[in-house]
């Protein structure tokens, strides 16, 4: 599993295909009711790091071909000591119906954040 790399208080906008765990492009993107995207130590802890939704740093640009822009603001990666962290993203379209999704940036699935000190060379 590749890795999505960004330097510590950098933008990031991480343009994501969402499949579901059977490798099928997710079409329906429109039609969800809440989608949310989270940042965590590990993916069993349950405190977050970085929380988005649908409308509040989530955009569905191309709902129809499965993609969606999850933006990650300059203060949120500078808030994250460098290391590596799970990335997961729950797309709900009714109370009974949420799934969390497989993430594809680029050509490969990736669930792992890697935030690295960015140097400066004097």
């Amino acid at each position: 599993m590749e890795k999505f790399t960004v330097k510590k208080g950098n933008k990031a906008v991480l343009e994501i295909l969402c499949k579901d765990k059977d490798g099928n492009v997710i079409t329906s993107l429109s039609t969800t009711t809440a989608i949310k995207f989270h940042v965590k130590e590990r993916k069993a802890i349950t405190t977050t790091k970085i929380s988005k939704t649908k409308g509040n740093g989530i955009e569905v640009d191309l709902p129809s071909q499965g993609y969606l822009r999850v933006s990650l603001l300059p203060a949120e990666t500078n808030a994250l000591v460098a290391g590596d962290y799970y990335m997961g993203c729950q797309i709900e379209w009714s109370a009974t119906e949420i799934y969390e999704i497989d993430m594809y940036i680029g050509n490969y699935e990736t669930n792992i954040l890697e935030i690295i000190q960015d140097i400066v060379n004097t």
